[in-house]
C-alpha cells in the first residue's frame, strides 16, 4: 500500500526565525550606512557595509524584490 501525501496535520506556517527581507530597502539601508561610517572615518565598518551594499544591488539588478534572513 502506498502512503500519499497529504496537507493534513501540517502546520504551513512560516517560521518566526525566517524573515523576509526587501532587497531594494536594505539596499538603501547598507548605502546610508556606508556613507555614515565613511564621513566618520570608520574605514573597516564602510568596507563591510560598502561590499553589503554592493550584494543587495547584485540581487536588485538579477530582478530578486525579497530575500531570507536566517
Amino acid at each position: 500500500m502506498v502512503k500519499r501525501l497529504t496537507d493534513q496535520g501540517r502546520n504551513w506556517t512560516p517560521l518566526k526565525e525566517v524573515l523576509l527581507i526587501d532587497c531594494a530597502v536594505e539596499l538603501r539601508n547598507m548605502q546610508n550606512r556606508y556613507f555614515d561610517a565613511d564621513f566618520e572615518g570608520n574605514i573597516e565598518e564602510a568596507k563591510f557595509y560598502k561590499n553589503k551594499a554592493k550584494e543587495y544591488q547584485r540581487l536588485v539588478d538579477n530582478g530578486v524584490e525579497h530575500t531570507v534572513n536566517f
